[in-house]
Formats: C-alpha cells, structure tokens, sequence
C-alpha cells in the first residue's frame, strides 16, 4: 500500500526558519534601535546644548558693553533683536533676588514682572512710559530693589498674607545646578539655558553693596526645539526606511537561500524516501559536496545498496525456498503442491478462450512388491530414473511433469489434444520399458512398467481442476482394469 507524505505549509522548514530569522531579527532590530534611540535623545540633547550655548555667548558678547555700564535700554534693545532668531523664543534677566525684572520684547524699568493668569505684566509701565524711559531710583547706588523701604513694606504685607513672592512674580528654576556659569532645562518642546553674571569690578561702580564674585543676576535664552527635533525624527525615519530597504531584499534573498540550498535538496531526499516507501523504482541521491545534507544523502545511499543486496539474497532466499516447497526431495521433480497451482492456473488461463488441456497420469506398475523384494534403496532410484525420464519427454515451456504421490506421476499438457498426449505417453511408456529396470514379481512382464491414463477436455469456467483429476483417474483406473502396462485415453483429439 502507497503512502503520501506531505508537509504542512507551517510546518515546512522554509517558513519554520524564515520565521525564526524574523523573530530574531527584529528582536535584534528592537534592541538595537532602541539603542539607537537612546544615543538619538543624547545626540539630540548635545546639540540643543551646544546650540544654547553658542546663542548665550552671542548675547553676552553683544549685551557686555550694556551690562557693564548699566545701560538698561540698550541691554533690552538687543534682546529684542535676538528674538527674531526663529528659533529663540524669548530672553530673559533675572535679579539678585531671583525674580525676572528684564524680558524680551516686554517694556521694562528693571522692576520685578508679574504674572497673572499666564499673562506678563510691568507693574511700572506708566511710570517708564512717563519718564520716557529714564527713569531712575534715589537709591540706586545704596542697595538692591527688593532692600529698599517700599520693597520690604511690600514683602511684609504678602507675607502677612501668607503669599509667597512666586504666587505673583516669575522666579528662576532653583532646582538648576550650574557648572562653570551654565545650566540648562530641556522640555519637550523647548529648552531654557541659563548663564551666571558675576560681579565685575564695573558692577561696584554703581552697586556700592555688591562684592566682586557674587553673583549679580542671571540670563535665560529659550529655545525652540522643533529645528533639532525634527532632525533627529528625520534621522530615525531615514534609518527606519533604510532598514526596510536593506532587510526586505535581504530577507528574499535568505528564502531564496534556504530554498535552493535546503528545502530541495531536502525534498529530494524525501520523495527518494517516499518512492522507497512506495515500492516505487529510484535513482541515486546526489552526494555532491560535503555538507550535512549530502553527507545524508550518502548515508542514505549506502543504506539502500545495503537493503538491496539484503533483499536480493532475500529474494534469492524465498526462490530456494519456493523450489524447496514446489519439489519433490526424492527425485528433484515438481511436487504435489506445484501440480495443484499449476493446474489451476493453467484451466483459469484456457478457460478464457476454451482451450484444451490434456492430463496424463502415470503409475507404475506392482510397485509394492519392487520394494518388498528389492528394498526401498532400489525403489528410491526407480523412481528418480521414471522422473528423469519424464522430464526428458516433454519440451515445451508450459508443459509440467510431477510427482503426484507414492509411484504415481503427472503431466500438465496445455492447448494439447489426445493425439499429442498419446504421443507424449507412447514415448514415456517406451523409454521406460528401454531402461530394463528387472521386476520378477510384476504380473505383467520383468522389468517396469507403467500403466497410463490420459484425459483431454476443453476448459470453461465452470470446470474444476478435481473435475480433470477425476477424469484422469478413470482413465487410469481403466488402463490397469485392461491388464497394466498400457494407455486408456478419452477426449477431444
């Protein structure tokens, strides 16, 4: 019985392997761009740094001269031109007390701003306006803005109030550790640097309070971070879309790989497999190369010559056996058992056409009393020389002699009317009579003979290998009724 053997799609080590790699890849990709990712954020930060470091000594070189002489207009003149920068979005001072009292594009008199309800506002604008901007405080040389007696009233009172100065005031981060006079704060949209200002020994001049090395005020520089961000997003899409283009072709270049250099090679070996399994005629696997798949292939090969030199002493084997079981051990003849098979085969086959099948029986004469005056040793080569000389009386392929049982023999005689079986008989009966074999206690004459019974019939389908038996036994019941050593033959000539 054939067997089909199929892989299932999922299951074919093509998908199996594509889909591991797969995994594996993109597990490593994953790792990898996050990795990626993680050194985008640190790039990305580096160069916002750099960039609000480069735009914070861009201002402190152009606000220097305003800064040192106290030039209030001048200072917010230039950081309002720095703000048509796209990507600076406001600037800013911050006090000694920590509160902004400068802000870009803003009208300012160097008082802390306010901020109510997210909106900027100069509590002073009146007064800067009024005085056309140079206004100017009595005690300006003496102290700061938050030490004076208005300033401290002021504090008082919201203090009483249990308010706090950033409850109304815009306050620099304190959460900001400087390094070298920079510090900075990146958010996700903007990035906010900021830069100590020392007391210069300019500053004393004015601020008789002030120390050289304490910290006069501090500037802000906010940025706009979509230039940078969207670099760094174009940078990810690039690597994105490069990836996609490397790993496609890639990857249809690994299927391609695997196809060709496993699957069919290893298919081959399966349908050599299948064919072996089928019974099916094969060719030799090919044991090119000497990698794993034809070092399989080899093995395999090797089995095979194995199994087919087993199977030919096998079938060597059950020949021998065969002829063992179909021959009669004493005189080498087909036996009783290759009779039957061979008469039934034969009357099947001419059954077809109605064809004419003639049976000769043969036994031999007194044969008993042979073997009670001469011994079994000189009945045993009786019987072998009638044998050999049946064989030596038939010539065709199809005819059959055999040894039908105890001094009894047979001959199947296919498409063979009466007169061809009577032929047959006549010679077997002479050449056994010419061998002289001496019997003196036959009835019938002094040496052995046998008497013949033939049957010739047409078969048909209905006509049974016992029918032609029985037939042929009547026959030679008749020829030893007529006195031995004769032929009795009946049918169609």
């Amino acid at each position: 019985m054939s067997h089909k053997f199929t892989v299932p799609f999922l299951h074919s080590i093509t998908v199996r392997a594509v889909a591991y790699l797969c995994v594996c890849g993109f597990t490593l990709f994953s790792a990898s761009f996050f990795v990626y990712l993680q050194l985008q954020e640190n790039m990305t930060e580096e160069r916002l740094v750099l960039h609000g470091k480069s735009f914070l000594d861009m201002l402190l070189k152009n606000t220097e001269d305003s800064i040192n002489k106290g030039q209030r207009n001048t200072f917010q003149r230039v950081i309002d031109s720095f703000t048509k920068v796209n990507e600076i979005e406001s600037v800013a001072m911050y006090g000694r007390n920590g509160l902004m009292n400068y802000h870009s594009n803003y009208v300012t008199v160097g008082k802390p701003f306010i901020l109510r309800d997210g909106v900027l506002e100069n509590p002073n604008v009146h007064l800067y306006e009024s005085t056309q901007g140079r206004y100017q405080r009595n005690d300006w040389y003496l102290r700061d803005v938050h030490q004076t007696p208005q300033a401290r009233e002021h504090i008082a009172q919201h203090n009483k109030a249990g308010r706090s100065c950033g409850q109304c005031h815009v306050l620099r981060d304190t959460d900001l550790r400087f390094r070298e006079h920079f510090s900075y704060r990146i958010e996700k949209n903007q990035s906010h640097f900021y830069y100590e200002l020392p007391v210069m020994s300019d500053c004393t001049r004015c601020h008789l309070n002030w120390k050289n090395g304490e910290i006069a005020s501090w500037i802000r520089v906010t940025l706009n971070n979509d230039v940078i961000i969207d670099q760094k997003n174009e940078n990810i899409l690039s690597i994105l879309v490069l990836s996609f283009m490397v790993s496609f072709p890639a990857l249809i270049l690994v299927i391609l790989i695997l196809h060709y250099v496993i699957k069919k090679p290893l298919s081959r070996t399966l349908q050599f497999a299948i064919d072996v399994a089928n019974g099916k005629a094969r060719n030799k696997l090919t044991e090119d190369g000497t990698n794993e798949i034809s070092r399989l292939n080899q093995a395999l090969n090797q089995m095979m010559m194995k199994i087919d030199s087993d199977f030919t002493r096998i079938m060597e084997a059950e020949e021998k056996l065969r002829m063992i079981a179909n021959t009669d051990g004493l005189t080498g003849i087909p036996n009783r058992r290759h009779f039957d098979e061979t008469l039934q085969k034969e009357c099947a086959r001419l059954a077809r056409h109605y064809g004419v099948l003639s049976l000769i029986m043969i036994d031999i004469d007194y044969f008993k009393n042979f073997n009670d005056a001469y011994g079994h040793i000189a009945g045993d080569t009786c019987l072998q020389q009638i044998a050999r000389i049946l064989q030596e009386s038939v010539h065709r392929a199809g005819d059959v002699v055999a040894r039908y049982g105890g001094e009894e023999f047979a001959c199947i005689l296919p498409e063979t009317d009466k007169t061809g079986a009577m032929a047959v008989a006549t010679f077997i009966q002479q050449k056994i009579a010419a061998l002289a074999i001496p019997h003196r206690h036959s009835q019938v004459a002094d040496v052995i003979t046998v008497s013949i019974g033939i049957i010739s019939i047409p078969c048909h389908p209905n006509l049974l290998p016992g029918d032609i038996i029985g037939l042929a036994d009547k026959q030679l019941y008749q020829a030893k009724h007529k006195g031995r050593n004769c032929i009795s033959a009946h049918g169609e000539r």
